[in-house]
């Protein structure tokens, strides 16, 4: 399958789970709000990967192999809040 699998130079195979962690300081919501934003990039991608898996799956033509659902939760965390998205 070549490197499809891969989400990062470290040898990451097929994430799921999203953290990302930001400070508080006094700008605290807009660290949460970039945090946010980086969550829901990386989940994109991990639901990208699933994806292309899928199509992979599909190409072998075979009954007994079954296409995979994808769930990815992502968590955003501050100093004061905790959010969690489900892609």
């Amino acid at each position: 399958m070549g490197t499809d699998m891969v989400a990062n130079n470290q040898g990451l195979i097929y994430p799921f789970f999203i953290i990302e962690f930001k400070g508080g300081g006094p700008s605290g919501a807009e660290s949460l709000w970039v945090a946010a934003n980086q969550c829901l990039e990386a989940s994109t991608s991990c639901v990208a990967i699933a994806k292309r898996l899928n199509h992979q799956l599909r190409r072998c033509k075979n009954d007994v192999i079954q296409s995979i659902n994808s769930v990815v939760f992502s968590i955003v965390i501050s100093g004061t809040k905790t959010r969690l998205y489900i892609s």
